[in-house]
């Protein structure tokens, strides 16, 4: 009797040792709940983050194309120093050729409120502002300059080509030889209007005038991207001192 009461209470202590485990140890089912409502989460996280960034990105770069488009870095003065310096390096080149050169390459007649501007395979470049923002020309013109044969046998820098508005261009240019004319982008590309040969020109060749309102009431002769590839080298690396 005493051995049955014995092996009674060794099955009890099993039995309550056993359900003691088993009410510590939690269900396979819950576990796997919890991780899976978890790894939702941070997947969820992770979504809107990157759509936080892909979003942060697209404003940076719609940002960076309106600045490119509308914000010009050169002041006058800097400009004004580019064109120095171009021009001296063209009147060596210009002696070279037997040619003269001149920063003469734009002048218009009575004042107007309007912009005056270029045409060219990349947009209108504006070369005077007047009395508009200026944001609509995706280039500004830095400077210019104009190779020609002159009259009088100069080569190189030629000082006496501007003389008045009224006379232009026929006071020292031939105007049977080759005439170009460059125009320097502050993209840094150099563009060029070849005219001569025959054909009578002046400082409006190649330029329109732009009213305030924004319209446009002529259609100048298109610049063309230069192939002088020296030139080219010569206005980036003038620019990239500023």
């Amino acid at each position: 009797m005493f051995k049955h009461q014995t092996l009674t209470l060794l099955f009890g202590t099993s039995l309550l040792l056993l359900t003691a485990c088993q009410a510590k140890q939690p269900s396979t089912h819950s576990v796997a709940s919890s991780s899976a409502q978890q790894s939702s989460q941070v997947a969820h996280s992770k979504s809107s983050s990157a759509e936080m960034v892909s979003k942060t990105t697209t404003s940076s770069a719609t940002t960076s194309h309106t600045v490119q488009e509308t914000t010009h870095t050169y002041t006058d003065s800097q400009k004004a120093a580019i064109t120095h310096d171009f021009l001296e390096w063209a009147g060596q080149r210009a002696e070279v050729g037997n040619m003269a050169v001149s920063d003469w390459y734009f002048d218009h007649g009575a004042d107007n409120p309007g912009d005056w501007f270029a045409e060219t395979p990349d947009g209108r470049v504006l070369v005077q502002h007047g009395e508009g923002d200026g944001r609509h020309y995706p280039i500004q013109a830095v400077g210019g300059c104009v190779f020609y044969t002159a009259l009088d046998g100069t080569t190189g820098i030629d000082s006496q080509l501007y003389d008045s508005y009224a006379r232009n261009y026929a006071s020292n240019m031939n105007m049977n030889r080759p005439i170009s004319k460059y125009l320097l982008g502050d993209n840094g590309v150099v563009y060029e209007l070849k005219t001569g040969n025959g054909q009578t020109t002046n400082t409006e060749d190649g330029f329109a005038l732009a009213p305030f309102s924004g319209s446009r009431n002529t259609s100048p002769t298109p610049f063309t991207v230069s192939q002088d590839t020296a030139a080219q080298q010569e206005l980036k690396s003038l620019l990239a001192a500023y």
